[in-house]
């Protein structure tokens, strides 16, 4: 009888921590399934006291274009942006790198060898917000999806 309930004990422990890895991995699934498509760059800002300073996305060039970042399926991700030159002709930017996202909500996006480690504060159907450093100072960015 007591093998029994060893028995018992070892197999519920053992379903409950295969359950809690589970949900680990199903909620870094949703979100690696949320990310993927194309996405503009809609406001910037910083952290200040804890407190969001938001400003719309200055886009230098949309009679040319909307910036914009699309995250594949194979890891790898696309930012276009898009400028003018001195005699105003439209000039398109490509920069590719790869992109993961880890189970502590941090998105890392390597381009040439810089990886950045984002903290993502909403991810949906429609907005990605992250947040990241850049010379001491806590980055906000927002997108939208397209």
């Amino acid at each position: 009888m007591k093998k029994l309930l060893f028995l018992v004990i070892a197999i519920v422990s053992i379903s409950f921590t295969g359950c809690s890895k589970d949900d680990d991995n199903s909620s870094s699934a949703s979100q690696n399934e949320l990310i993927l498509g194309s996405w503009r760059y809609s406001q910037e800002g910083t952290l200040v006291n804890g407190q969001e300073i938001l400003n719309s996305y200055d886009n230098a060039a949309t009679q040319c274009g909307f910036d914009y970042v699309e995250f594949r399926s194979s890891s790898e991700i696309k930012e276009y942006i898009y400028d003018t030159d001195v005699n105003s002709n439209c000039m398109n930017f490509l920069n590719s790198g790869n992109w993961s996202i880890s189970g502590n909500n941090q998105l890392s996006i390597t381009f040439d060898s810089n990886t950045i480690i984002n903290e993502i504060l909403v991810l949906n159907q429609t907005t990605l917000k992250v947040k990241y450093a850049s010379g001491g100072v806590a980055r906000i960015i927002v997108f939208t999806k397209i």
